[in-house]
């Protein structure tokens, strides 16, 4: 019988990569019917309050980050597949914990932990798998590719989401997040166990991200961290104070992932072949005018249209920043996973940081202005740059 991988295997994708995409896939689908309306249920939650929007991720982010080389411990002791795979329950926990939250007030400190052990749980073994099983040759179109089939799962399932909820409400939507999340482990079992051999000291891994070797690596981490903080859970609230219904929501999000597939694709092949630190320079600049566009929306029309152009700015940026990642993680393989403990950490706390500076901010500052953390996304963009400091491709 021929396994799973030899049924779904892509173009230059060997059987380790091609597994780990599709239990992904999976994964990314059952998050994204819900990714875009968890810091609205958040968000309502706590009254409508943004500096507890703020603090409530800025809280996970920051746990994280500190916590990342005990993850990297876990990966070892258990293996990266073994570790990805008991990230799955924790997730499950986690999206049942939001459920219920409202019966009890402790039950938001349980989310933040179920949370936090999700995270450290799955991606430090994540993308040590990815850098060592992708090839450099290669890499541009691997996660070009790997984007796409990502994004083909996101585009259908906020529209899937934003149904569900408008119809059923978020106990339907919640039940069936959790069941796929389930299933996503599935290909898991499919593959041998990798083992990686974490030995840096927890003070040492801290060390490095002030390091003067690699602050520019830490600023780019930290700066990519904030986009990515500000594009999952304050946009999706930026829209709903607008007015946008559910409905309306997770269509304008399909739409502009959509739009974007055919680009990702040319700029996966494209960061095979030309300078990664130029397009990634390229990207960057675009990605910063973007957001800054989002300043002046208005309305839904506007919301869709900042969207899809903020999309094809991203991905112009995101592919080769990736590359370059698994580029300078895949240098020497036997410090590979302290260079993606180093990501992690620099990603988080960076990200964290500046969510609790906003908290405080919001504290005097209406929600109606939240338009003014663009221009702070905008000048965050630049700084994505950085890492591509010493490519040589």
């Amino acid at each position: 019988m021929p396994s799973i991988s030899n049924i779904f295997t892509f173009h230059h994708f060997d059987k380790e990569l091609s597994e780990l995409y599709i239990s992904h896939t999976i994964r990314r689908f059952a998050i994204a019917m819900i990714v875009i309306f968890e810091p609205i249920y958040i968000f309502l939650y706590f009254k409508k309050s943004l500096s507890a929007v703020f603090l409530y991720f800025g809280a996970i982010a920051l746990i994280y980050g500190i916590f990342v080389p005990f993850g990297a411990k876990i990966m070892m002791k258990l293996g990266l597949k073994k570790a990805m795979l008991f990230s799955v329950p924790l997730l499950f926990l986690y999206y049942f914990v939001l459920w219920q939250i409202n019966f009890h007030f402790l039950l938001i400190f349980l989310a933040i932990i179920l949370r936090f052990l999700y995270a450290l749980f799955y991606w430090p073994a994540y993308h040590t798998d990815l850098a060592r099983f992708s090839k450099r040759e290669f890499r541009g179109e691997q996660i070009g590719t790997s984007m796409v089939i990502y994004n083909l799962a996101s585009v259908i399932a906020p529209l899937i989401g934003g149904f569900l909820l408008f119809k059923l409400g978020f106990p339907v939507l919640f039940i069936i997040v959790l069941i796929l999340l389930f299933v996503s482990a599935i290909p898991l079992f499919f593959t041998g166990e990798i083992r990686e051999v974490y030995t840096d000291s927890y003070e040492k891994a801290f060390k490095q991200i002030f390091s003067k070797k690699f602050y520019k690596e830490a600023i780019a981490f930290a700066a990519f961290g904030f986009d990515q903080g500000i594009s999952f859970f304050i946009w999706p609230i930026f829209m709903f104070v607008l007015a946008i219904n559910y409905e309306l929501m997770g269509l304008l999000t399909s739409g502009a992932l959509f739009l974007s597939l055919i680009l990702t694709l040319y700029i996966g092949k494209l960061v095979d072949r030309l300078s990664r630190r130029r397009l990634l320079r390229i990207g960057s600049i675009l990605t910063a005018i973007a957001w800054f566009f989002k300043t002046f929306i208005r309305t839904p029309l506007d919301a869709f249209l900042a969207q899809t152009i903020y999309r094809f700015a991203f991905t112009s940026c995101n592919i080769p920043f990736r590359a370059i990642m698994y580029d300078k993680a895949s240098e020497d393989k036997r410090t590979l996973d302290r260079f993606i403990v180093f990501r992690e950490m620099s990603h988080n706390i960076g990200r964290a940081l500046v969510f609790i500076i906003l908290a405080i901010v919001f504290f005097f500052v209406p929600v109606s202005n939240m338009y003014l953390i663009f221009p702070l996304a905008a000048i965050s963009a630049l700084f994505f740059m950085l890492l591509g400091h010493k490519d040589e491709s």
